[in-house]
């Protein structure tokens, strides 16, 4: 029998992510626009202060917060390819590794970025040019290895039967 609440979280889950993911595109576009600039100008021989804290500052979010929502749309690398040539046994067990490794990796990695946030802000450290601080992507970074966290998760309750596929995984 499948779990009502813990489909109901899933769901939840994934859509948080889905709109992390779309909030984090405009993010992509101030990227792309501060990059633009940053070219423009140094191509005028006009140095851009602080264009490079901000490209720094806005890759490490906008990477993290994709992570989680690339995984439910199978955008990520993937070897789909060669798990379909295997029977469906090895197939389960690779996605209930991989998934276990990611959970295992992201966990250290949500715990480890939130002790790095909290000294950030503990010792005021601070981008070079700007002095924008350090903290907030690092904390961002921590939300995004979270919810990478809860999708990894998600896949091994998918992959033991506890759950059924959530509604947003795998479509276009």
């Amino acid at each position: 029998m499948k779990s009502t609440f813990l489909q109901k979280l899933a769901e939840a889950i994934t859509t948080v992510s889905m709109w992390v993911f779309r909030g984090s595109n405009v993010i992509a576009i101030g990227l792309m626009l501060i990059v633009f600039i940053d070219v423009f100008f140094r191509r005028l021989a006009v140095s851009v202060t602080g264009a490079m804290d901000l490209i720094e500052v806005f890759f490490c979010i906008l990477c993290f917060l994709s992570f989680s929502y690339t995984w439910v749309k199978r955008d990520h690398i993937n070897v789909e390819i060669l798990l379909e040539r295997l029977p469906p046994v090895a197939q389960k067990t690779i996605r209930l590794v991989s998934a276990g490794i990611g959970t295992i990796l992201f966990t250290s990695l949500c715990y480890g970025s939130l002790v790095l946030a909290y000294g950030s802000f503990k010792f005021g450290d601070v981008t070079v040019d700007l002095g924008f601080p350090r903290g907030i992507p690092q904390a961002i970074m921590s939300i995004g290895a979270f919810l990478f966290l809860l999708q990894c998760i998600i896949s091994i309750l998918y992959e033991l039967g506890i759950i059924s596929k959530p509604k947003l995984y795998g479509q276009n």
